[in-house]
């Protein structure tokens, strides 16, 4: 016979936490909001499946060590990043430039739906701070 203790230390283990599940939400919305505003912005969607991926070569940080790859990950995984990318295209008028923007949040946003997400200068690649959550 188990102990309620041990019977909501076991349910614990097997269930999200509510703070991990809200950010894979929120990785969920920012991916479809940012779909559906390239949609709305007439952007090519062949690039957009092109371009997908590209935020990812940020990982090549990881060649020089984990501190400069952390970083370099970090940044180009920010949605900071992203908006400063989209103002600065609106800024100067070229809309490929917030095209890129829209296309870095929706990267984003996936990453942080599979649970991919920011990174620690004195961990493992794999070690994100959803981990931690």
């Amino acid at each position: 016979m188990t102990t309620m203790t041990q019977t909501a230390q076991s349910n614990t283990k097997m269930s999200v936490s509510q703070p991990l599940l809200f950010a894979h939400l929120n990785g969920l919305a920012l991916f479809i909001g940012s779909i559906v505003a390239y949609g709305i912005f007439s952007g090519d969607w062949l690039a957009f499946i092109v371009l997908l991926l590209v935020p990812d070569l940020g990982m090549l940080g990881y060649l020089v060590n984990k501190p400069i790859g952390a970083w370099i990950y970090n940044i180009v995984h920010s949605y900071a990043l992203a908006v400063v990318i989209m103002l600065a295209g609106y800024a100067l008028g070229m809309d490929s430039v917030i095209s890129f923007g829209l296309i870095l949040m929706a990267h984003i946003g996936m990453d942080q739906v599979v649970g991919y997400g920011y990174k620690f200068a004195d961990a493992e690649f794999s070690d994100t701070h959803y981990k931690r959550l």
